[in-house]
Parts: structure tokens; sequence; C-alpha cells
């Protein structure tokens, strides 16, 4: 069995009163190539940049190679990580992205 990457639990982000990502899961294995597909404004977009935390999400967890993705919990209170904590982890992430027509 290969080793989890990257793993998404419980993904949620809104805009406002709208919510774009409504519970994602999403796990990646090592050695894995992911495709993201689906129709415009689905939310594709939306989950890189909050893997990235280039997007503040409400809920959820994204832990890369074990470590929690842009915020701490303690007692039940969650806060966003240093800037310099989020810079050295989004370091640790390369994507690509590619336009089909």
């Amino acid at each position: 069995m290969s080793k989890v990457l990257l793993e998404i639990q419980g993904l949620h982000k809104q805009y406002g009163p709208v919510e774009v990502l409504k519970g994602v899961d999403c796990i990646m294995q090592q050695g894995e190539v992911i495709s993201i597909i689906g129709s415009s404004g689905s939310g594709k977009t939306t989950m890189l940049r909050c893997i990235n935390m280039l997007e503040d999400f409400q809920g959820g967890h994204i832990r890369l190679d074990g470590e929690e993705i842009g915020y701490d919990e303690s007692g039940g209170v969650r806060r966003r990580k240093s800037e310099k904590e989020i810079a050295r982890q989004r370091a640790l992430t390369g994507m690509a992205f590619q336009q089909f027509n």
C-alpha cells in the first residue's frame, strides 16, 4: 500500500452565503498523478487555491505528508498559521494547470 501524501477531509469553502466546496474528501497516494475535472464554476480552482492557502477555507482539514496545512487547532479553536509557516508549506507543493478546448 502506498503512502498517503495529500489528504483532504470535509473541506468547506464559502463566498458570503454561497457554499462552493461542500465537504470535499480526497486522498492522494505517493506516485499518483491526479486530474481534477469538472464544469466551469464547480470549485476545481478554489480547491487548489485552498490546498496552497491562497484562499482561506471555513471547515475541514488538509494534510500534506501528515502535516496540517494552513491552520492549527487547539482547544476547539482554529487559528491560521503564520505567513512564514504558510509560505514554507506552500513551497512543498507543485501543480500544473492545463486548459483544454
